[in-house]
């Protein structure tokens, strides 16, 4: 994680994955096409913190967690965060 005060944090990660042809993209990848994966999300009641400092990202993916059935909830920056996932 590098960040830098009022600019912003920057988080990676490492992932190992397969990779797949054109063929299979949209039925193994997009979740919306992945009925086991959509079930998962949706009958597993995940409580999702949301960071963002960009109102309309805040919303664009909160309502797409809201539709999996996930309970979200959003700050705007990290000392919000903190305090939220404190409750």
């Amino acid at each position: 994680m590098t960040s830098k005060f009022g600019f912003g944090s920057t988080f990676y990660f490492t992932m190992v994955a397969k990779v797949i042809g054109d063929h299979e993209l949209i039925d193994e990848v997009e979740p919306e096409n992945n009925k086991e994966l959509k079930e998962f999300i949706e009958n597993n009641n995940f409580k999702i913190l949301l960071v963002d400092d960009k109102e309309v990202n805040l919303m664009v993916f909160e309502e797409m967690l809201l539709n999996l059935n996930c309970e979200v909830v959003t700050a705007y920056d990290g000392k919000q965060a903190i305090e939220a996932s404190k409750k």
